[in-house]
């Protein structure tokens, strides 16, 4: 069926970057085994908080804003085809309705991120701090995600606009910038692997963000 091959193309770059995002994951958790004995656990429990916020309020959005995005940008391709007027209307109206969307999610996500960054340690005392998981490792853990919320508002605002792409059916673009930005990832966090040891690999994270 058309749509069906529509649909394959359209995901291909999407799997492109899901496979080189793997690969990421899978050098970053050798470099993280270099640092320590116990630097996977820190990472792996911070990303976890990390990305609690960013899914409970950027994916939910990002998920509520893609069909109107995408009725917008079919409308607005309908109308510059027919040379229609309003497609420059159509064309505000997504614009607008993106705005918003990215508006409101530094309006939620801003306040997440300072909570996060204050209440980190006792946030992580809470759920963790019990067995063999100790008060030091509790604030190794905070210290993580502390560096990890850098790139928080970044990482929002991304996903919007990576939302924003696939609702004017442009599935390149975001692989594209992904594989730059891991690539750029890369390089940040062996570069500053010797001087700031796990630390490094969520600067390289803040950093990516920022360049995708």
């Amino acid at each position: 069926h058309p749509a069906v091959r529509r649909i394959i193309i359209l995901y291909a770059p999407i799997v492109v970057g899901l496979i080189v995002n793997q690969i990421a994951i899978w050098i970053s958790y050798n470099l993280a085994i270099t640092t320590g004995d116990n630097a996977v656990t820190y990472m792996t429990y911070a990303t976890t908080l990390y990305q609690f916020p960013l899914g409970l309020v950027v994916t939910a959005l990002s998920m509520a804003t893609l069909p109107t995005l995408s009725q917008m940008a079919t409308a607005h391709r309908e109308a510059q085809v027919a040379k229609l007027d309003a497609a420059r209307e159509r064309l505000h109206e997504y614009k607008s309705t993106l705005a918003g969307g990215i508006r409101l999610a530094l309006t939620l996500i801003l306040p997440a991120t300072a909570g996060l960054f204050a209440l980190a340690a006792p946030i992580i005392s809470l759920l963790l701090e019990h067995g063999q998981f100790t008060a030091q490792d509790t604030q190794i853990t905070a210290q993580v995600l502390r560096y990890y919320l850098f790139g928080l508002p970044f990482a929002a605002i991304d996903q919007m606009l990576v939302f924003a792409s696939y609702a004017r059916k442009d599935t390149w673009r975001p692989a594209v910038a992904g594989v730059v930005s891991i690539a750029i990832y890369t390089v940040t966090a062996v570069l500053l692997l010797p001087t700031l040891g796990l630390l490094s690999l969520m600067v390289a994270d803040a950093t990516k963000h920022v360049v995708h």
